[in-house]
């Protein structure tokens, strides 16, 4: 098995993902993403884009060359909105942090207000 395929396995079970939901979140067929965690098929780089998006990961550790950045942890499919939100909060960057802040706020205003 090679890198791609371990760690596309491991990120799905540590979602607790099914072959299923991914291959539909990718708009393929279940066979076809099954070869990609049994190392026959590779993803095409449109797909590429999609698991590091779902996982929250670079493509380049989904090809093997990065590592997970640090502190990271799955985002189970039952989690709560709250606790998503919490997650992408913390991936937040320290010098984007100010405006995000200021954005999050006015958007908590607005809905407040609806």
């Amino acid at each position: 098995m090679n890198i791609t395929a371990e760690r596309l396995k491991d990120l799905r079970k540590g979602m607790g993902f099914t072959q299923k939901y991914v291959a539909e979140y990718l708009n393929i067929k279940e066979v076809p993403y099954q070869l990609y965690e049994y190392g026959k098929r590779r993803p095409r780089s449109d797909n590429l884009i999609k698991l590091a998006e779902l996982y929250d990961v670079s493509i380049d550790y989904l090809l093997g060359v990065g590592e997970l950045p640090s502190g990271w942890q799955p985002i189970k499919k039952e989690s709560t909105a709250k606790e998503q939100l919490i997650r992408m909060i913390d991936n937040v960057p320290d010098d984007k942090y100010e405006a995000f802040s200021k954005l999050l706020r006015s958007a908590i205003d607005i809905v407040k207000q609806a």
